[in-house]
């Protein structure tokens, strides 16, 4: 009752899926449809989270709106189910692992991977945390470029938090070292007073 086919390469556009066991036709009735979906037709966003788990990766396009039903995520060999959020596509959770690396990715209907057009991967990072600021006071004006000290700090994809505003536009950190960051403080919505700095490896999708 069942079958696994490897479907061959194709231009995007949907074809019909007949079965035979002798090179001639032999499935009955309407033919299954399968659809091809160009490269960039699904946007995978972002890429790479912690080991911890927990980053909100969503998946959009065509091939997945949201009158397609039983939308999931591959992650290596780890399956999430996805929730659909407004406006921007089904979301996946990714799950924990025991250290960082490079898995497969792949986005499912049920049980059956959607074809993507090529290879899709997730990069589990460590997690980062931060230990320490040099200065740890600067101007309600911002432009205080300050000293994060930490660990897990990646050269791709590094971005700085001060409370919980916007990060500042064209002014991103500056890579010492995977233990050491140069952030340029933003002005102070709030006025004087103490906020937490933060820090993410996935421009902006999590954070500390």
């Amino acid at each position: 009752t069942m079958v696994a086919c490897s479907a061959p390469a194709s231009g995007a556009g949907t074809v019909a899926v007949t079965v035979s066991f002798n090179g001639q036709r032999t499935d009955a009735g309407q033919p299954m449809m399968f659809a091809y979906l160009a490269t960039s037709a699904v946007l995978i966003q972002p890429t790479r989270g912690g080991q911890k788990g927990g980053t909100m990766v969503t998946v959009s396009g065509p091939g997945v709106s949201r009158d397609v039903e039983d939308i999931g995520c591959a992650f290596g060999k780890e399956r999430v189910r996805a929730q659909y959020h407004e406006p921007h596509g089904w979301v996946c959770a990714s799950p924990s692992r025991a250290g960082p690396g490079v898995v497969d990715f792949s986005v499912l209907r049920g049980a059956v991977p959607i074809s993507l057009g090529e290879e899709r991967f997730f990069e589990f990072l460590l997690n980062p945390q931060v230990s320490g600021l040099q200065p740890s006071i600067g101007w309600v004006e911002g432009g205080t470029t300050v000293t994060v000290r930490g660990s897990g700090f990646t050269e791709q994809g590094v971005q700085c938090r001060f409370g919980a505003g916007d990060l500042v536009p064209g002014m991103p950190p500056r890579w010492i070292s995977s233990t050491a960051l140069a952030c340029v403080a933003p002005a102070s919505g709030v006025g004087s007073g103490a906020v937490g700095v933060e820090v993410s490896v996935n421009d902006g999708a999590d954070f500390t």
